[in-house]
């Protein structure tokens, strides 16, 4: 990595520590190590460099916002915007990344908070920002909203977009990507280098499953592009298990050589890697024998063949939720209830035309 990646690394970083003690009003150093997958020390040194800036007050096992501000610290913004989402890394980095950007463009704050798609634990930290104040929310709900809302969607008394979440009440605004528009973008992709069939596997238990499913039964249905090979296999998380996770990629497998399906969509990207590797292992080449589009675009280009994958527009989304509650902010008059859905794109890799 060079300097300035190693830079951009530390200033997330030290985003993420700052957020932490803004909400919390402190932050302790082994508990932010885990967070950010990094040593103690790392944390430490990260703490040292925003003592030195005036951004934290050094305490025993950790740091905490400064009595006062120090001299030069710059103004506080206009306004501050909270974040909630269920997660920080792989998918939710770039989102954040998209937030990050519109915010500062606003001359406004961005605090982060972590769900860890526990509804408990987001329905306290809605409660923590709105009593630290925050000025309007951005929330990725812990579980998708289907027959109704969270219960506290309604009562937060701030301007509040549900990021990466779809829910078609009058008053809900939200900006999210249209998952379904992607699988159907796979499928013809696919089609179009000569597969007549397709596979679909994904991990059930995320949000974005039950989209994919949807675009991809579109897509193989009736005067769809191409056929489906057999029903979407039910991939498990890693952290359930590696073992498990992979007896359902050799599934996929076996059904595909069943049916004589030449070509899947996989979502995540790191099943989709998974999956080339046991192809690999039963003397399966990618493309020849099996082509494979990954779905998410985090990790499909760094696979030992490139990966053909779906991107969903993750830092454009995370801007345009921003852009919204920047509006509501900034309007004194009625507005119209906005909800805005974003195309993925296709980026054309190796795993489909070699």
């Amino acid at each position: 990595m060079d300097d300035r990646g190693g830079a951009r690394l530390a200033a997330e970083r030290h985003e993420m520590i700052l957020n932490e003690a803004r909400l919390r009003g402190f932050v302790k150093v082994v508990d932010m190590a885990q967070r950010l997958g990094v040593s103690v020390v790392t944390v430490r040194r990260d703490i040292t460099a925003l003592v030195e800036a005036g951004e934290l007050a050094r305490v025993h096992g950790g740091a905490t916002l400064p009595a006062a501000p120090a001299a030069g610290a710059a103004r506080r913004p206009l306004a501050t915007v909270g974040m909630i989402l269920p997660a920080s890394r792989y998918y939710y980095r770039s989102v954040v990344a998209g937030a990050e950007e519109a915010a500062s463009r606003a001359g406004m704050r961005l605090v982060l908070a972590v769900s860890h798609y526990d509804p408990a634990e987001e329905e306290r930290l809605v409660g923590r920002m709105l009593r630290a104040g925050v000025d309007a929310l951005l929330v990725a709900t812990a579980e998708p909203p289907r027959d109704a809302p969270p219960g506290w969607l309604g009562t937060v008394g701030v301007p509040t977009v549900l990021v990466e979440r779809r829910w078609d009440g009058p008053e809900a605004e939200y900006v999210r990507s249209d998952h379904g528009a992607g699988a159907r973008l796979a499928v013809e992709h696919l089609a179009a280098h000569g597969h007549a069939r397709v596979g679909l596997a994904v991990r059930t238990s995320t949000p974005t499953s039950p989209w994919l499913v949807q675009g991809f039964r579109e897509a193989t249905g009736p005067g769809g592009p191409a056929a489906a090979g057999f029903d979407p296999v039910d991939l498990v998380r890693p952290a359930d298990g590696v073992a498990v996770r992979d007896r359902g990629l050799s599934e996929l497998l076996d059904r595909c050589g069943a049916t004589g399906t030449r070509a899947v969509l996989v979502h995540t990207d790191e099943d989709a890697v998974a999956l080339l590797g046991l192809a690999n292992d039963r003397g399966l080449r990618v493309p020849e024998d099996l082509a494979i589009v990954a779905y998410d675009d985090e990790i499909a280009a760094l696979a030992p063949v490139p990966l053909t994958a779906v991107a969903p527009p993750k830092r454009d989304v995370g801007r345009a939720a921003v852009d919204l509650a920047v509006r509501r902010l900034s309007s004194s008059g009625d507005l119209a209830t906005q909800q805005v859905t974003l195309l993925p794109r296709l980026v054309a890799r190796d795993s489909v035309t070699g």
